[in-house]
Protein backbone atom coordinates (compact mmCIF):
# COMPACT_ATOMS: atom_id res chain seq x y z
CA UNK A 1 0.00 0.00 0.00
CA UNK A 2 0.99 3.00 -1.04
CA UNK A 3 1.32 5.94 2.15
CA UNK A 4 1.38 9.53 1.55
CA UNK A 5 2.08 12.07 4.61
CA UNK A 6 1.25 15.88 4.82
CA UNK A 7 2.60 18.15 4.67
CA UNK A 8 3.25 16.87 0.97
CA UNK A 9 -0.28 15.35 0.42
CA UNK A 10 -1.31 18.49 -2.09
CA UNK A 11 1.75 18.31 -3.91
CA UNK A 12 1.49 14.88 -4.10
CA UNK A 13 -1.92 14.66 -5.69
CA UNK A 14 -1.35 17.78 -7.49
CA UNK A 15 1.65 16.11 -9.46
CA UNK A 16 1.25 12.19 -8.82
CA UNK A 17 4.32 12.39 -6.73
CA UNK A 18 4.79 9.79 -4.40
CA UNK A 19 5.05 13.02 -1.91
CA UNK A 20 7.03 10.89 0.77
CA UNK A 21 7.23 13.69 3.57
CA UNK A 22 8.12 12.82 7.46
CA UNK A 23 4.79 13.24 8.46
CA UNK A 24 5.82 14.56 11.41
CA UNK A 25 2.51 15.78 13.52
CA UNK A 26 3.28 18.81 16.06
CA UNK A 27 2.54 18.23 19.52
CA UNK A 28 2.07 21.72 21.05
CA UNK A 29 0.72 22.38 25.17
CA UNK A 30 -1.96 24.11 23.35
CA UNK A 31 -4.17 26.46 25.15
CA UNK A 32 -7.86 26.09 27.02
CA UNK A 33 -8.95 23.94 29.41
CA UNK A 34 -10.95 20.79 29.45
CA UNK A 35 -13.18 19.13 32.19
CA UNK A 36 -11.51 22.20 34.87
CA UNK A 37 -8.12 21.14 33.54
CA UNK A 38 -6.36 23.85 32.47
CA UNK A 39 -3.59 22.65 29.39
CA UNK A 40 -1.11 26.36 30.60
CA UNK A 41 -0.36 23.72 33.47
CA UNK A 42 1.37 20.81 32.01
CA UNK A 43 4.64 20.87 30.35
CA UNK A 44 3.24 18.81 27.09
CA UNK A 45 -0.10 17.29 25.81
CA UNK A 46 0.77 13.40 27.23
CA UNK A 47 0.44 15.02 30.67
CA UNK A 48 -3.28 16.66 30.07
CA UNK A 49 -4.29 13.57 28.62
CA UNK A 50 -3.01 11.30 31.03
CA UNK A 51 -5.19 13.62 33.78
CA UNK A 52 -8.35 12.73 31.22
CA UNK A 53 -8.65 8.98 31.29
CA UNK A 54 -9.90 7.85 34.41
CA UNK A 55 -9.12 4.19 34.14
CA UNK A 56 -6.13 3.88 32.11
CA UNK A 57 -6.26 0.13 31.96
CA UNK A 58 -9.90 0.34 30.38
CA UNK A 59 -8.71 3.63 28.07
CA UNK A 60 -6.38 4.58 26.31
CA UNK A 61 -5.21 7.80 24.29
CA UNK A 62 -6.06 8.29 20.79
CA UNK A 63 -2.94 9.98 18.89
CA UNK A 64 -3.34 8.11 15.33
CA UNK A 65 -6.73 7.47 13.94
CA UNK A 66 -7.63 5.22 10.60
CA UNK A 67 -10.54 6.05 8.77
CA UNK A 68 -11.89 3.41 6.76
CA UNK A 69 -14.47 5.56 4.96
CA UNK A 70 -14.97 7.78 2.70
CA UNK A 71 -16.67 10.93 1.12
CA UNK A 72 -19.26 12.93 3.17
CA UNK A 73 -18.74 10.75 5.99
CA UNK A 74 -15.39 10.86 6.55
CA UNK A 75 -15.41 14.56 5.96
CA UNK A 76 -17.46 14.91 8.97
CA UNK A 77 -15.59 12.74 10.88
CA UNK A 78 -12.55 14.53 10.24
CA UNK A 79 -14.18 18.09 10.88
CA UNK A 80 -15.48 17.25 14.05
CA UNK A 81 -12.28 15.66 15.36
CA UNK A 82 -10.04 18.67 13.95
CA UNK A 83 -12.59 20.87 15.98
CA UNK A 84 -12.65 18.87 19.42
CA UNK A 85 -8.51 18.22 19.26
CA UNK A 86 -8.52 22.52 18.55
CA UNK A 87 -11.23 23.14 21.16
CA UNK A 88 -9.03 20.42 23.53
CA UNK A 89 -5.27 21.20 22.90
CA UNK A 90 -5.26 23.74 20.95
CA UNK A 91 -4.46 22.21 17.92
CA UNK A 92 -6.47 20.98 15.38
CA UNK A 93 -3.73 18.33 14.64
CA UNK A 94 -3.21 17.01 17.81
CA UNK A 95 -5.15 13.51 15.97
CA UNK A 96 -2.77 12.32 13.08
CA UNK A 97 -5.75 11.49 10.88
CA UNK A 98 -5.15 8.81 7.98
CA UNK A 99 -7.61 7.76 5.35
CA UNK A 100 -8.03 4.84 2.95
CA UNK A 101 -8.23 6.01 -0.72
CA UNK A 102 -9.16 4.48 -3.76
CA UNK A 103 -7.45 5.31 -6.92
CA UNK A 104 -10.77 6.49 -8.15
CA UNK A 105 -11.04 8.70 -5.04
CA UNK A 106 -7.56 10.04 -5.56
CA UNK A 107 -8.26 10.82 -9.17
CA UNK A 108 -11.34 12.50 -8.30
CA UNK A 109 -8.93 14.50 -5.84
CA UNK A 110 -11.56 14.25 -3.33
CA UNK A 111 -12.11 16.44 -0.45
CA UNK A 112 -11.55 13.91 2.68
CA UNK A 113 -8.14 12.79 1.08
CA UNK A 114 -6.95 16.35 0.99
CA UNK A 115 -8.07 16.56 4.55
CA UNK A 116 -6.40 14.00 6.28
CA UNK A 117 -2.62 14.01 7.46
CA UNK A 118 -1.95 10.67 5.30
CA UNK A 119 -3.60 8.19 3.37
CA UNK A 120 -2.95 4.53 1.71
CA UNK A 121 -4.42 4.30 -0.84
CA UNK A 122 -6.13 0.67 -1.70
CA UNK A 123 -7.79 -1.51 -4.48
CA UNK A 124 -10.53 -0.24 -6.17
CA UNK A 125 -13.66 -1.48 -7.14
CA UNK A 126 -16.43 -2.82 -5.27
CA UNK A 127 -15.95 -2.03 -2.09
CA UNK A 128 -15.70 -5.65 -1.11
CA UNK A 129 -11.70 -4.33 -2.50
CA UNK A 130 -11.58 -1.62 0.18
CA UNK A 131 -13.85 0.09 2.37
CA UNK A 132 -15.98 -3.20 3.76
CA UNK A 133 -13.01 -5.38 3.43
CA UNK A 134 -12.32 -6.10 6.60
CA UNK A 135 -9.42 -8.10 6.75
CA UNK A 136 -7.75 -5.59 4.78
CA UNK A 137 -8.56 -2.55 7.82
CA UNK A 138 -7.49 -5.17 10.39
CA UNK A 139 -4.06 -5.36 8.58
CA UNK A 140 -3.74 -1.10 7.86
CA UNK A 141 -4.85 -0.49 11.38
CA UNK A 142 -1.44 -2.65 12.52
CA UNK A 143 0.67 -1.65 9.74
CA UNK A 144 -0.64 1.83 9.86
CA UNK A 145 0.53 2.56 14.08
CA UNK A 146 -3.45 3.55 14.79
CA UNK A 147 -4.77 3.91 18.04
CA UNK A 148 -8.04 3.39 16.95
CA UNK A 149 -10.22 2.72 13.57
CA UNK A 150 -13.35 4.58 12.41
CA UNK A 151 -15.44 2.98 9.78
CA UNK A 152 -17.88 5.69 9.73
CA UNK A 153 -21.64 4.24 8.57
CA UNK A 154 -22.08 1.17 5.73
CA UNK A 155 -19.28 -0.52 4.33
CA UNK A 156 -17.08 -2.15 7.04
CA UNK A 157 -19.07 -0.90 9.92
CA UNK A 158 -22.48 -3.37 9.28
CA UNK A 159 -19.88 -6.28 9.57
CA UNK A 160 -19.84 -7.99 12.97
CA UNK A 161 -16.77 -9.02 12.23
CA UNK A 162 -14.91 -5.55 12.27
CA UNK A 163 -15.16 -5.30 15.72
CA UNK A 164 -14.20 -8.79 16.54
CA UNK A 165 -11.49 -8.85 14.36
CA UNK A 166 -9.82 -5.76 16.01
CA UNK A 167 -10.69 -6.69 19.32
CA UNK A 168 -8.54 -10.05 18.98
CA UNK A 169 -5.38 -7.75 17.32
CA UNK A 170 -5.96 -5.85 20.82
CA UNK A 171 -6.25 -8.74 23.07
CA UNK A 172 -3.04 -10.35 21.31
CA UNK A 173 -0.87 -7.51 22.67
CA UNK A 174 0.11 -6.14 19.06
CA UNK A 175 -1.07 -2.86 19.90
CA UNK A 176 -3.75 -3.00 16.87
CA UNK A 177 -6.82 -0.45 17.62
CA UNK A 178 -10.02 -1.09 18.97
CA UNK A 179 -13.24 -0.07 16.66
CA UNK A 180 -13.94 3.77 17.43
Amino acid sequence: ARVVRSPDLSRAMASGEDGRGDGAVGASGGAGGVGGVGAESFTDVAGLLATLIDEPADRHVIRKLLVCNNGIAAVKLMRSVRRWAYETFGNEREISITVMCTPEDLKANAEYIRMADEFIEVPGGSNNNNFANVRLIAELAETSGADAVWAGWGHASENPLLPDTLERLSAGGSGSPPLG
